[in-house]
């Protein structure tokens, strides 16, 4: 019964009520499951792009290597054993995968493209705060010009494309490919920053275009879609080239249990793929055989061969030897192993006897199983890339039997073919060495695996000098011994005189005299300069030591190969040290810094013997004051002088034969400053130790940041924490080039990019206690000529005249108004400016921090030998 209170009329608007509420719910419910769909699609989109961007590197850095490998393999090298002449084996001047190289290249610049477009789509649209969007830390702000490579242009044909990466080249697809990672990174950091709920709109003001989905699907746009007909393109061509090596589906499956790879294993797996790619390049060889020989069968000419065509073959043929002598050293070496592993577990034998019988039996399937290429290509441990380079055989042998037979063209042919081989060389001499002796093998790979040759670190040390000094005497007897040569042949007196000239050649280096006057070369008159502090490289990741590279014959030839280039860096570094003790003797509050600048300067050319561009000052001598960080020099009228309590940062360079010693430390006089210069100096001594081959640059950054961060310095009562100036970095350094392109940074981020064996970098760190960024200010001093400049027009008269004196002067070395005074020019302001405004020349102005605050500096340059890494400027000071 209805309570009293109802009535009849009022069913109808309860039930309108009622209706609308239902509809409400539904509509609601509705729109609900719907943006729960978009969510979950956007979603699986999502993670499907980060698949296919992943996936799509790892397939790029698996083309690469096989690029790489197969170039390799065709010049004559193999991943086990050698066994003849590099000259003697395959040498074309064709590329090979060409296909291939063009694939990688195509869809690594689309990818690229699209990348840094919704990049710089994300960054215009939807901006963060200042921090995150600092311009300076994204590569896609980077202009397309100065990346080259054909990246700026919409569409590149492929005779441009070939031109700009010089013939699909491998270093240059290796450029495009770390442009690439960068990228790609780039975008999807910048992706997690947008989408994250810290950078979310208030929910009053959220809206449905700020919703994440919607965000997500305007961001991405077409990039899903480019990044997966890029990884199927790549992937064709990929499974292309390297279909024999794709894992047909057999009739058994193989338990997937994960177990710890053996030793002999992995000399198996990396003989069979020796194996198989010179099988490659050999069949390679025969099909350009047969063909020669169809062409001579299908001539209507006399049958009998020709001289010509007699040479033809027989070279054919040489081509095909290496490949084939290699074939059988590998398929022996993997015969060896598996009789090795067999021989150690008897049990084993007999099942792979089994296996290989049904194997017999079902080798002929009814239906050809469906082949796939998984996402595995392992890297095997210990891969060895080693040459059949004989130079014996090479210089004497295979000299007498070619050129003596060969007419003048083959005879030049020949000279390319060996010219081809030494470049090769120095391409892959970061993967390449000589032979070691299978003694000196097994002494570093026990001192690296065994359990029972692990040594304390006394007897590491200790093993290590002794070493250290073995190549020091081998150096200096191989050195004496031409002296002496040189002597006899000099001679007509007989055995009395030569014993009278090796006397001569003991004695000992000169004395410098105070002032220092004498040049080094004449201190040093065997031409052996005093070497740096030598450093073991820090342990890789898994934790093995670098112990090895000291002993290894391979290494330690390669280290000897170079030692006239470190040789040089020694002279130049000897003359940096002495300069630097005589500096610190007489520099002193109330000297102007003209003063200091012109007495160092003098000095330095006096001790480096300056001889135009063969020997000289590698940069202007920086004496940059309190919150000025680095590029100051005085141009000539400057007032300024040298008080009590100011922070000067000394920062000059020497250089033989454009090899570039960069070195700079801090004078101060007031001890208030001394926790500063501790600080930092502190983190260079870091960046130093964690230096070395195969070392990320970004972890550089990180260990400095780290130490000079922990301290904190008390100046006239109030206390600084130290910061690292995050954009002044360390570099490395090239010939007749200070900045070579690489740059070590002093905080933690930054490029991901390797140091690399044989590379010389610069390792500096400033500390600040301000807010450690600096900007340009005051009056330029410091200039440079650019060292990618091409031809540019140049109407001014007065502008060709002074670009012909820096030419002649300077060439790609810095230098700096002074230094054009001295050279007695005049009225070139204008003419250096129009030089600036064409690009040709740098303006390098004073960099500072903010007004009251006091900067450090210490630097030192390291070289990345073989064997050891060389701290080659390090000195009894600092």
């Amino acid at each position: 019964m209805l309570p009293s209170w109802w009535k009849e009329s009022s069913w109808l608007p309860w039930g309108l009520v009622l209706l609308v509420y239902a509809v409400f719910r539904v509509w609601a419910t509705w729109r609900t499951a719907k943006l729960q769909m978009s969510l979950q699609k956007y979603c699986t989109q999502l993670e499907e792009t980060v698949a296919n961007s992943r996936a799509f590197t790892n397939l790029v850095r698996k083309a690469l290597r096989l690029i790489q490998e197969t170039e390799v393999i065709s010049r004559g090298f193999t991943l086990v054993s050698a066994a003849c002449p590099l000259n003697k084996a395959g040498q074309h001047p064709s590329q090979h995968l060409i296909g291939l190289r063009k694939a990688v290249y195509r869809s690594v610049r689309a990818n690229f493209r699209a990348s840094r477009l919704a990049t710089l789509y994300m960054l215009k649209n939807y901006p963060l705060n200042s921090e995150s969007d600092n311009v300076t830390s994204y590569i896609c702000v980077v202009p397309f010009k100065d990346l080259g490579l054909g990246l700026s242009e919409e569409q590149v044909s492929e005779e441009e494309a070939h031109n700009l990466t010089d013939g699909f080249s491998l270093p240059a697809l290796k450029v495009l490919f770390q442009l690439w990672v960068g990228q790609s990174s780039e975008f999807f950091r910048r992706l997690v920053l947008l989408l994250s709920p810290a950078n979310a709109s208030p929910k009053p003001l959220i809206s449905p275009e700020r919703l994440p989905h919607h965000i997500l699907s305007d961001v991405t746009q077409g990039l899903p879609h480019t990044h997966a007909a890029c990884l199927e393109e790549l992937k064709r061509s990929y499974e292309f080239y390297r279909y024999f090596e794709t894992q047909h589906q057999s009739g058994f499956e193989r338990p997937t249990r994960t177990k710890q790879k053996s030793r002999e294993l992995n000399s198996l797996q990396t003989a069979v793929r020796s194996l198989q790619l010179h099988l490659k390049a050999l069949l390679n060889e025969v099909i350009i055989l047969e063909d020669e020989l169809e062409k001579l069968v299908s001539t209507k000419e006399t049958p009998e061969l020709t001289t010509e065509a007699h040479q033809v073959l027989e070279q054919k043929l040489k081509f095909i030897q290496p490949h084939m002598q290699a074939s059988n050293s590998c398929w022996e070496e993997a015969i060896s192993q598996v009789e090795k592993m067999g021989g150690r577990n008897p049990n084993k034998k007999g099942k792979l006897e089994a296996s290989c019988d049904n194997l017999q039996r079902t080798s002929v399937p009814l239906i050809q199983p469906t082949v796939y290429i998984e996402d595995r290509d392992p890297i095997p441990e210990e891969q060895e890339l080693e040459a059949y380079v004989d130079y014996s055989d090479m210089d004497n042998e295979y000299n007498r039997e070619a050129f003596d037979c060969f007419s003048q063209e083959e005879r030049e042919r020949q000279k390319r073919e060996r010219e081809e081989s030494k470049r090769v060389l120095q391409e892959l001499k970061s993967v390449l060495g000589f032979k070691a002796s299978e003694a000196e093998r097994q002494k570093w790979k026990q001192l690296l695996f065994s359990d029972h040759g692990q040594e304390t670190d006394k007897e590491v040390e200790g093993a290590l000098d002794d070493v250290a000094k073995q190549l020091d005497k081998q150096v200096l007897e191989e050195k004496d011994k031409d002296d002496d040569d040189e002597d006899g042949e000099g001679e007509g007196d007989g055995a009395a005189g030569k014993k009278k000239k090796k006397k001569k050649k003991k004695k000992g280096p000169k004395v410098q005299t105070d002032p220092p006057s004498i040049p080094i070369c004449d201190l040093f008159p065997s031409n052996i300069y005093p070497k740096g502090e030598e450093c073991q490289y820090p342990p890789t990741q898994d934790g093995r030591t670098a112990a090895w590279r000291i002993t290894s014959e391979e290494k330690k030839a390669l280290d000897q190969a170079s030692e006239e280039i470190w040789n040089d860096f020694r002279e130049a570094a000897e003359a940096h040290r002495q300069v630097r003790k005589y500096v610190m003797s007489w520099i002193k509050p109330g000297m102007t810094m003209i003063e200091i600048c012109e007495k160092l300067e003098d000095c330095s050319r006096k001790l480096i013997k300056e001889n135009g561009l063969n020997a000289g000052l590698a940069f202007p001598t920086g004496c940059s004051l309190n919150n000025c960080a680095a590029h100051y020099t005085p141009n000539a009228g400057d007032p300024t002088v040298l008080r009590y309590d100011d922070i000067c940062k000394i920062d000059f360079g020497t250089h033989i034969s454009g090899r570039i010693i960069d070195c700079a430390f801090t004078v101060t006089f007031n001890p208030k400053y001394d926790r500063l210069l501790e600080a930092v100096k502190d983190a260079t001594n870091t960046g130093i130790k964690c230096a070395g081959i195969d070392v990320r640059l970004c972890d550089v950054g990180e260990a400095i940041q780290e130490v000079m961060e922990s301290y904190e310095v008390e100046i006239d009562g109030k206390t600084y924490q130290v910061k690292p100036i995050r954009n002044l970095n360390g570099h490395s350094i090239g010939p007749y080039r200070i900045h070579a392109g690489k740059t070590v940074p002093i905080v933690k981020g930054g490029e991901a990019t390797r140091m690399e064996e044989g590379e010389v970098y610069a390792i500096e760190t400033f500390g600040s206690t301000g807010k450690g960024v600096v900007h340009d200010d005051m009056e330029c001093s410091h200039y440079m000529k650019n060292f990618d400049v091409g031809h540019v027009p140049i109407r001014l008269p007065r502008a060709k005249h002074l670009l012909n004196v820096i030419n002649e002067n300077f060439g790609t070395l810095a230098f700096c108004r002074r230094w054009l005074d001295r050279l007695g020019e005049s009225k070139y302001l204008m003419a250096l400016k129009n030089l600036c405004d064409l690009g040709i020349v740098d303006p390098y102005p004073p960099l500072c921090d903010i007004k009251g605050s006091y900067t450090a500096q210490f630097e030192h340059t390291i070289l990345l030998r073989p064997t050891c890494k060389e701290v080659v400027s390090r000195g009894d000071d600092y």
